[in-house]
């Protein structure tokens, strides 16, 4: 019986999980790289840098969208720096979103 109140109590902490927050967003050039998502090919030509706090990685997440488009390539580094590759031609000033799996968002302006 003691198993299940500290499983519980410790599920109970794990949703009080913090928001996360943007507080930098730089864009770097890369070599370009082709990734094939669907039946669509992208390359990608730099790597956006977001770092913040309260990221939450798990298997489905956390999401990068910039503007409409979502990021098909992101890597989360540690709980404070995400990765996430931007298409060839992709310009100008965006919102750009970090959408964690608990449903949890924060988003920055990024010029591109």
């Amino acid at each position: 019986m003691s198993h299940r109140i500290v499983i519980f109590a410790l599920c109970a902490v794990s949703s009080l999980q913090a928001a996360p927050m943007l507080e930098r967003a730089s864009v770097a050039s890369i070599a370009p790289v082709t990734m094939t998502h669907g039946d669509e090919s992208i390359t990608f030509d730099r790597v956006l840098r977001l770092n913040g706090t309260g990221f939450l990685g798990t298997a489905v997440g956390p999401f990068v969208h910039i503007g409409d488009w979502q990021s098909p390539a992101v890597e989360m580094k540690n709980g404070e720096l995400i990765e996430a590759y931007v298409p060839i031609g992709l310009e100008g000033r965006r919102v750009v979103e970090v959408l964690n799996a608990d449903g949890e968002s924060a988003e920055i302006e990024v010029e591109f």
